[in-house]
């Protein structure tokens, strides 16, 4: 503004201290500004200088882990993008090497390790252990390198079924919780299709099972039962973990039926699978073989197709509670 008559030097002074003061400021936080710039430049060069380091070794990286010593490919331990050995050596993070050989140390145990190698080096074709301690080991450390379709892989190979293909394994596991489990052939209808027979291997599992039936048409469905066979007598509601599946065959879709109500759901005690309530069967396997028009287990999962439930409609045949079984299998699920 212009100064005039009107203005004391007072006015003056304050006027200027202000101007100064602004100035100060000003200057303030430009300074602060080019130390911004200055840090992130550095922090750009810093992690430029890492990624740099990484290169050095993409042809040839050495592992240390808990011990045991890999030779692995930068390429490789990159393959699975959201994965733990992914991020460690994208070049974002610093690395400390062995000054005598030049290994990246990892503080895991090394005897599983090379199975996560050959995986990332051809998740097509891996095959997993036999060895069940090792297997379970693997699995542990699939997690900790977060590796889901390793983990999703040890999974479906768990189970030894004649009926179902990956594509079912896929599709069924999904019917469960989520949650690591192990599948563990008790009995199959080729040791014999009684009740008796059924009864004897579950009851001795003690553990809740999975029935996977194949009837001579082709279908797949079954039941899970949550609740330990032969811990009881009699009907009882049954756990709400409990369901009946079919695998795609009506609508071409999988379907899983839920309990309804508080009414019974399972007999417990013996005389082969029993689902449903003592006048209604919705599937029996391993004495008769039939499913009735549904009774206990009417209701339809969230996100499975929605069909008209009849007899039948479990196994493939609408309107014919009856089926012929080809192939039977009874899993024992342990739940980790």
């Amino acid at each position: 503004s212009t100064w005039g008559p009107e203005h004391s030097m007072e006015d003056l002074e304050q006027h200027t201290k202000q101007l100064f003061s602004a100035i100060e400021q000003k200057t303030k936080s430009l300074s602060q500004l080019q130390a911004d710039i200055t840090k992130q430049r550095k922090d750009l060069d810093d992690e430029k200088a890492r990624m740099y380091a990484v290169m050095r070794f993409s042809s040839k990286i050495k592992l240390d882990v808990g011990g045991v010593k890999y030779t692995t490919s930068r390429e490789t331990l990159t393959s699975i993008p959201d994965s733990l050995l992914a991020s460690m050596f994208s070049g974002r993070f610093e690395l400390e090497q062995d000054p005598v050989d030049g290994s990246f140390f990892i503080d895991r145990d090394g005897i599983p390790f090379r199975h996560i190698l050959n995986y990332l080096r051809d998740p097509e074709h891996f095959e997993s252990p036999i060895d069940p301690v090792t297997f379970s080991e693997l699995v542990r450390e699939a997690k900790f390198y977060c590796l889901p379709g390793l983990v999703e892989h040890l999974e479906l190979s768990s189970m030894e079924s004649k009926i179902l293909d990956k594509e079912m394994k896929t599709t069924l596991f999904k019917m469960f919780p989520s949650g690591k489990r192990q599948f563990r052939l008790i009995h199959d209808s080729t040791r014999g299709i009684t009740a008796a027979q059924f009864d004897n291997p579950v009851k001795a599992a003690a553990t809740p099972t999975l029935t996977i039936i194949r009837s001579t048409a082709g279908h797949v469905f079954g039941a899970y039962l949550h609740d330990i066979f032969g811990s009881g007598s009699g009907w009882i509601p049954g756990s709400p973990e409990n369901f009946l599946f079919a695998l795609g065959n009506l609508t071409k879709h999988p379907l899983k039926l839920l309990k309804s109500g508080t009414g019974s759901g399972v007999h417990i005690a013996s005389c082969g699978l029993h689902m449903g309530n003592s006048s209604t069967h919705d599937l029996i396997a391993f004495c008769s073989h039939s499913c009735d028009n549904p009774a206990a287990y009417t209701t339809i999962a969230p996100g499975y197709s929605n069909i008209q439930l009849v007899a039948g409609t479990l196994a493939g045949t609408p309107g014919n509670a009856n089926y012929t079984p080809d192939l039977m299998e009874v899993f024992s699920v342990i739940t980790s």
